[in-house]
């Protein structure tokens, strides 16, 4: 149960993620000129109060330790690579503790309670065919099937999408970009569903002081449901996921597979930011490895930085759910500025 939701709201988590990339940058890209730990302290403090207001944050962790690997090559204090990594999952298991005893203040229970089933599984479940789901094990696991699919029917909820390919992954490739749309438009529903009209304690034949129970049956099997669902369809799931990140990232799609449908793609209502952003990626690794300029290569990692953040939110984000524009725009704003930041350089050394 999220500390965010006691005394933060979610708005406060972006300014929050702002401070952190500001120090991420003065603690781990000027370190030269940086001799105190103080900016490494803000960072904790900082990591510690966006994880509590939003599980979502924890995509800065990845970042904290390759910045720390990379501090390590270039360093060379395995000393005090050691004891910043202690820290680093030190604190990480203090935000744990603080939200177990959120939970058990709010709720009489010393855990973390997690309904992240209910989001792991609408994507599998929207793909799935009805023989995939007869093959689903487990008789809780059948009966949540069941329920879902009653309730579905009687609402008008679409899904089995991949029959339309005629199961064929060539054509279902092609037609990810018109599936994504109406995913989107159906998504909220059955998510809905999963977590709250399936997480209660009479559909678990539970006492009604047994509610929070039933939510953590409810994310346990619709997991296991998910999991199961995945091995049935390895390969339709990951396009289906590596289109989700790609939407994220930029990659909006118009469905037309004319000629004309494919400029639109590549142009400015298509993958024309996704472009950009490999475009700035490959720009920088070259950078790193070609340029031994200290202030280029501070402002190279500032870049890799914003843009490796926005690929880890949409490739998080894209696990659970489609990758709306609410849970990427505070780190496609940062690629924005990346990508401004490079052109404004260029122009500067060009003396345009």
């Amino acid at each position: 149960m999220k500390l965010g939701l006691t005394i933060f709201s979610e708005s406060i988590g972006y300014p929050l993620l702002l401070l952190f990339s500001i120090y991420f940058i003065k603690n781990y890209f000027f370190f030269k000129f940086v001799k105190r730990k103080k900016y490494f302290i803000y960072l904790m403090i900082l990591f510690s109060l966006m994880v509590l207001n939003k599980k979502t944050f924890l995509i800065v962790l990845p970042l904290l330790i390759l910045a720390e690997l990379n501090s390590l090559i270039i360093k060379r204090n395995i000393k005090n690579f050691i004891i910043n990594i202690l820290l680093i999952f030190g604190v990480f298991f203090t935000i744990n503790i603080i939200e177990r005893t959120n939970s058990y203040f709010k709720s009489g229970v010393f855990k973390p309670i997690s309904v992240g089933g209910s989001s792991l599984v609408t994507a599998p479940f929207y793909l799935a065919t009805d023989d995939d789901l007869e093959k689903i094990n487990g008789d809780v696991n059948k009966k949540i099937i069941k329920f879902a699919l009653e309730d579905f029917k009687n609402n008008n909820i679409e899904r089995n999408i991949i029959s339309i390919s005629n199961n064929d992954i060539l054509s279902f490739t092609k037609n990810n970009r018109k599936i994504f749309s109406h995913y989107y438009s159906q998504f909220v529903y059955m998510q809905d569903l999963f977590e709250n009209k399936v997480a209660k304690h009479e559909f678990f034949e539970l006492d009604k002081q047994d509610e929070l129970l039933a939510r953590e049956l409810s994310s346990k099997h619709c997991t296991e449901i998910a999991i199961q669902l995945f091995k049935l369809r390895p390969l339709e799931n990951f396009v289906f996921y590596g289109v989700n990140v790609i939407h994220g990232m930029g990659g909006y799609f118009v469905s037309r597979d004319d000629l004309k449908g494919f400029y639109a793609n590549v142009g400015f209502s298509g993958y024309f930011i996704l472009i950009l952003q490999l475009l700035v990626l490959i720009i920088c690794l070259i950078s790193l490895a070609t340029n031994d300029e200290k202030k280029m290569k501070g402002i190279t990692y500032i870049v890799l930085f914003f843009v490796a953040l926005n690929l880890i939110n949409c490739l998080s984000t894209a696990m659970f759910q489609p990758v709306y524009d609410r849970f990427s725009f505070y780190t496609f704003q940062m690629v924005y500025f990346s990508i401004s930041f490079i052109i404004i350089l260029f122009f500067e050394r060009k003396k345009i």
